[in-house]
């Protein structure tokens, strides 16, 4: 694909494209020659499922929906080998970028994180791959996503002896 096509087709897609910070195009509030601002983030408008695994748990599920951080966290947690959760968030609409979550976890553990996104709940997409260890609450990158998608994973598993103890406030996905 040429990169004029590509670029057609994203405006087409997403409505804008952007380059760097800056909104080159955008077709809903056009701007000739001044770029526009950035689109908003996507946040977790809903939870569709939280699953907890090997007798690991979920609690408060339903604090990861919005944003920004508020201070009120979804726990995700395991002490035994294979024990840990999954929380699955429906996204709000055109989420795509970068992915990331306002966490921290209990001194004294390491959390195994992952984080998948799908458009369809059948295709799942692997976007993070990673230990937590920080005690203090900070926005950690769970990698990007090109395309748009509609669910957000977020799974944490003891697994190597590292038991899972996070505590995530905020997902949101911000476009590039």
């Amino acid at each position: 694909m040429a990169f004029a096509e590509y670029i057609g087709s994203t405006f087409y897609q997403q409505g804008y494209y952007r380059v760097g910070p800056d909104t080159v195009f955008d077709h809903v509030n056009p701007q000739i020659g001044n770029p526009g601002s950035p689109p908003p983030h996507a946040d977790v408008v809903s939870i569709y499922q939280a699953v907890p695994y090997g007798g690991g748990g979920i609690i408060n599920q339903n604090n990861l929906i919005g944003s920004p951080p508020d201070g009120k966290y979804a726990q995700i947690y395991g002490t035994a080998s294979g024990s840990g959760g999954q929380i699955i968030c429906n996204m709000s609409p055109g989420a795509h970028g970068n992915i990331w979550i306002y966490a921290k976890v209990v001194p004294g553990s390491t959390s195994h994180v992952y984080t998948y996104v799908s458009n369809n709940f059948v295709t799942w997409y692997n976007t993070a791959d990673l230990y937590v260890s920080n005690t203090n609450e900070q926005w950690i990158s769970c990698g990007y996503y090109w395309s748009n998608f509609k669910y957000l994973g977020i799974a944490a598993i003891n697994d190597q002896g590292h038991q899972v103890s996070i505590n995530i406030d905020s997902a949101i996905v911000v476009p590039y």
